[in-house]
């Protein structure tokens, strides 16, 4: 949930979607390296973390580090202005506190359009100052069909003839609703200004809302529509090891599992459905950055120049998704679910579980079971232990929660859900 429908905004947005998502339901997304390095903005790592380095190392203003006098994440919030992080949104447990700001700036940031900010207000507080995320509703971005002076001004990012114009198809957040299905992000909520906006998701910008690169979205694909305005685009369909075609990435609005290539859809906090990793190795037709992160050991630029996993003719290896034996490897029993609860997926026959350290497709084939991830930036591992939420880290691969990634917040690195 995003900082405009904060307050009595966010929690309208609970009682108009599902319940469970007020009651600590969580997505599992990925996202950004920690250690400060640049991602690649073609991989799934980078299209959920286009910002965040910036977002949660600098949002507090030169000093950030420090973060003198604001609260830590997970500390009991008002207003965005008063956290580390730049962003004061409803948390798993649907109360207020200081949230990573993932996949969008926070307050104090400097930005180019509405879109960018947690807070949909991206505005210079005077003629000769940047632009910056400000945390002031009801004063968010404009909707169309209401008077304008330039494109930031604009929830659709188009200011014409002095006025915001309407974008074809679904409609960017922001905007004005009336149902749910009316926003890209199918999600359509009380604001502080008593109207029925479009809500900003978490993380990764879904199919149809404004972006400035790739990396913005969860498809990797931004593309510019007639009017000069970039939108996130989904990937071509793609044919998995389970016979059934795919586009929706992580992070994606879905309505059912096979909608994802990662066959899991999730009801995160924001309540709606989005397509969640099902951890361990990467599955034909899911996004990556290495041959290491596949199932099949193959990672090649599809047909809109975007990497994925690809698989040659034949069976899966262990990770794939399947949907009977004969279309994995490992011969008679080799289809079946693994711990994380997705579909089910290919297994190699049993054997000696894996100790620390060592490469593995799955939860299950790792000696310390579902209790530690089979994860990993160059490929997944087996964990001997992990982090929890809020404890010290040095990666991603430290944290417990596949939803989790270790974010530089408060002047310190610590794992964090990436979306709650």
């Amino acid at each position: 949930m995003r900082e405009p429908f904060r307050a009595m905004g966010v929690l309208t947005l609970c009682g108009l979607l599902v319940a469970p998502a007020c009651n600590g339901a969580t997505l599992d997304v990925l996202e950004p390296a920690a250690d400060g390095s640049t991602p690649d903005s073609t991989g799934s790592d980078a299209r959920l973390d286009s910002r965040t380095e910036d977002a949660t190392d600098e949002t507090s203003g030169s000093d950030a580090g420090s973060c003198t006098g604001l609260y830590a994440i997970g500390s009991p919030c008002e207003a965005s202005v008063s956290c580390c992080s730049g962003l004061c949104a409803l948390d798993a447990n649907a109360m207020l506190t200081c949230r990573p700001a993932t996949g969008c700036l926070g307050v104090g940031r400097f930005c180019g359009y509405a879109g960018a900010c947690c807070s949909l207000t991206c505005r210079a507080d005077a003629p000769d100052n940047a632009p910056e995320c400000v945390d002031a509703p009801p004063s968010m971005c404009v909707p169309a069909g209401r008077p304008c002076s330039q494109g930031r001004d604009c929830c659709s990012d188009l200011c014409a003839g002095g006025m915001c114009a309407q974008l074809p198809g679904c409609r960017p957040a922001g905007e004005t609703c009336g149902m749910n299905m009316d926003c890209c992000g199918g999600a359509c909520a009380g604001a502080a200004d008593g109207s029925m906006r479009c809500a900003l998701l978490q993380a990764c910008r879904v199919d149809g809302e404004i972006c400035q690169s790739g990396a913005d979205c969860c498809s990797s694909v931004c593309t510019v529509d007639p009017n000069g305005v970039g939108r996130c685009a989904p990937l071509a369909n793609c044919h998995a090891n389970d016979g059934k075609d795919c586009h929706a990435q992580v992070g994606e609005v879905c309505g059912m599992s096979d909608d994802c290539c990662s066959r899991l859809c999730q009801i995160s906090g924001d309540g709606t459905r989005r397509c969640a990793p099902a951890g361990g190795c990467a599955a034909e037709c899911e996004l990556c950055t290495s041959a290491a992160e596949c199932c099949s050991g193959s990672c090649a630029p599809d047909m809109n120049g975007v990497a994925r996993c690809h698989a040659p003719p034949g069976c899966g290896a262990a990770g794939e998704v399947c949907a009977m034996d004969g279309q994995c490897c490992g011969g008679p029993m080799s289809c079946r679910p693994d711990p994380q609860g997705a579909a089910p997926r290919c297994h190699d026959p049993p054997g000696p579980c894996l100790a620390a350290g060592a490469t593995c497709a799955l939860v299950s084939e790792c000696c310390s079971g579902a209790a530690a991830a089979c994860a990993g930036m160059g490929g997944p591992v087996c964990l001997a232990s992990c982090v929890a939420d809020g404890a010290a880290c040095s990666s991603r691969a430290d944290c417990c929660s596949a939803s989790s990634d270790c974010l530089r917040l408060a002047g310190a690195l610590v794992c964090a859900p990436v979306i709650h």
